[in-house]
C-alpha cells in the first residue's frame, strides 16, 4: 500500500476569524486551535480535514497526501518544489506539483532515527528585493506582461511595491544609485511552461538576454532584462 489518499487540505489565511466562520457555514467544526491563529476543522461526515493558518499574502492551499513511508516512495519523476523533509510538525513532507501546476504536499510519519528541533519561529520563505531608479516602469512589466499581483504599494508615483504569484514574491524599491548586477540573473522564477513565457515575454518587447535553453543538469531556463536593468532567470525542471 502506498498511502492513505487525502487526508486533508491546507489552507492559509489573511484572517483566521473569517475563514473558521466561513466554513462552519458548511458543517465544520473547530478541532482544535493554536495560540498563533491557526487549527484544524473537521466535519461530521469524516471528510478530510482542514488544517487553516493565518499568513501574510501570497496565500497558499493544497491537498496534503498521506504516504507509508517516504523512505520507499522515491520522487522520481515529479516536479519538486521540496524533497522529503523532517518537518516541526512531527512528518517527513514532500512538496510536488500535479501536471497543471497545482502543489501537493506529501507527508509520512516520522523515520525512527529521525528527529526534529520544536522552537518558535519557522522558515516561510524569502523575498528579494531590487533596486531601481523608476518602479512604475518595472511594476507594470510584472502585472501586465507576467501577470502577477500587486500585495503592497507605497509612494505616489510609486516608489516601492511588492508583488507576487503563488509562492513567489519580489520587492521592488526606488534607488537614486541603484546596484544592478548585468552579468547574472537576480532572481531566478520557478515556471511550468518556460517556452510559452519566453514567447510572451517576446511579444512585450522585453530583451531576451539568454535564448530558451535546456542544461545539463535537467533545468530549462531562459533569461530577460526588466526595465530596470535586472536580469532575471525563468526555469523549469524537464528532465
Amino acid at each position: 500500500m502506498i498511502g492513505s489518499g487525502v487526508e486533508h487540505i491546507y489552507i492559509e489565511t489573511a484572517n483566521w476569524g473569517a475563514t473558521v466562520a466561513f466554513w462552519k457555514r458548511f458543517g465544520y467544526e473547530l478541532d482544535f486551535e493554536t495560540d498563533h491563529h491557526s487549527g484544524s476543522l473537521v466535519h461530521p461526515s469524516g471528510k478530510p480535514t482542514l488544517f487553516v493558518t493565518e499568513r501574510t499574502a501570497p496565500l497558499a492551499q493544497h491537498l496534503c497526501m498521506g504516504i507509508d513511508d517516504s523512505e520507499q516512495f522515491p520522487l522520481d519523476g515529479l516536479k519538486v518544489d521540496k524533497p522529503w523533509t523532517a518537518e516541526h510538525w512531527d512528518v517527513m513532507e514532500a512538496l510536488v506539483r500535479d501536471p497543471d501546476g497545482r502543489a501537493v504536499s506529501l507527508q509520512a510519519p516520522l523515520p525512527t532515527d529521525v528527529t526534529v528541533e520544536h522552537h518558535e519561529y519557522y522558515w516561510l520563505g524569502a523575498r528579494p528585493t531590487l533596486q531601481m531608479t523608476n518602479v512604475p516602469a518595472t511594476l507594470s512589466v510584472f502585472t501586465h506582461v507576467l501577470g502577477w499581483n500587486v500585495h503592497a504599494t507605497m509612494g505616489d508615483p510609486v516608489n516601492f511595491a511588492i508583488v507576487g504569484v503563488a509562492s513567489a514574491t519580489i520587492g521592488l524599491t526606488e534607488s537614486a544609485t541603484p546596484a544592478v548586477a548585468t552579468d547574472i540573473a537576480s532572481v531566478y522564477i520557478d515556471v511550468l511552461g518556460a517556452d510559452e513565457l519566453h514567447a510572451k515575454c517576446v511579444l512585450a518587447n522585453l530583451e531576451i538576454t539568454q535564448p530558451p535553453t535546456t542544461h545539463p543538469w535537467g533545468q530549462r531556463d531562459f533569461v530577460a532584462r526588466l526595465p530596470s536593468g535586472h536580469l532575471i532567470a525563468f526555469g523549469e525542471r524537464v528532465q
